[in-house]
């Protein structure tokens, strides 16, 4: 799995990935789909896509930036969203190489810029949370990339996760926090996949550290990181406006 930069934008990749391969020069695939926020709004959104070939090697199309391809997505409306009417609601990857086998896809909710129309700044969580789609065929069509409504508006679809990292039995700070569903994934599948990053610090003044916005009814990989040594385990479940429990100790 995967991470980005907008036209001012930095974000996170999941690790592990074998060197960038140029992209292949001869005949192409096109992916495409739609995009929205889970309450039918249209969304401010920039989507990462990273492209591998069948040995699992990353495609490079844009210049090495941190995904093979990225697209911007309705610039001009606020993080919240809005209306539909006249709104980019549509995807499409095209130029797609063709020893490319499959892509990976994370979205990103982003304020607009107050003056540029083009630029988008940075992600923002106030509405919408983040979601992806895994290893889908390059060729997919009908791809849905919708956002899940955040706790604190009618018809959320988010919960968090949240515990304590230890060493020696006392707390510690990490260095890195995230987590990414473990749901199955298909191209015609309908669900919202979630992903975050997470933030270090005290939390409910006895956790250490939260990871908040992700999408319910499915469980995740976490990710922590302290002192160059990264712990990976399992959560079974988010639900709606709660957060499950994982600590670690290092």
């Amino acid at each position: 799995m995967r991470r980005v930069a907008s036209l001012a934008v930095s974000l996170a990749i999941v690790g592990g990935l074998a060197a960038a391969q140029p992209a292949a020069a001869t005949s192409t695939k096109t992916m495409s789909g739609t995009i929205d926020g889970s309450d039918g709004r249209a969304v401010n959104a920039l989507i990462g896509f990273d492209i591998h070939d069948k040995n699992g090697r990353k495609i490079d199309m844009n210049g090495k930036a941190a995904y093979s391809a990225y697209k911007v997505i309705n610039p001009t409306l606020p993080s919240t969203g809005g209306s539909k009417a006249g709104r980019t609601t549509t995807w499409t990857l095209s130029g797609i190489p063709a020893n490319a086998a499959y892509v990976y896809i994370e979205v990103y909710p982003k304020q607009k810029h107050p003056s540029n129309p083009r630029i988008q700044l940075k992600t923002d969580q106030t509405r919408y949370g983040m979601a992806l789609r895994r290893a889908l065929p390059a060729s997919s069509r009908g791809v849905q990339l919708r956002l899940p409504l955040v706790c604190g508006n009618v018809g959320a679809l988010t919960g968090g996760i949240k515990g304590r990292v230890t060493k020696g039995g006392k707390l510690v700070t990490a260095s890195r926090v995230r987590a990414w569903s473990i749901a199955p994934d298909k191209a015609s599948s309908k669900k919202i996949l979630g992903w975050n990053m997470g933030q270090a610090k005290m939390y409910q003044g006895y956790y250490n550290y939260v990871i908040p916005n992700l999408a319910v009814n499915q469980g995740y990989t976490v990710w922590v990181t302290y002192g160059g040594r990264t712990i990976k385990k399992t959560v079974r479940n988010v639900s709606v406006c709660k957060g499950s429990v994982m600590n670690f100790a290092f």
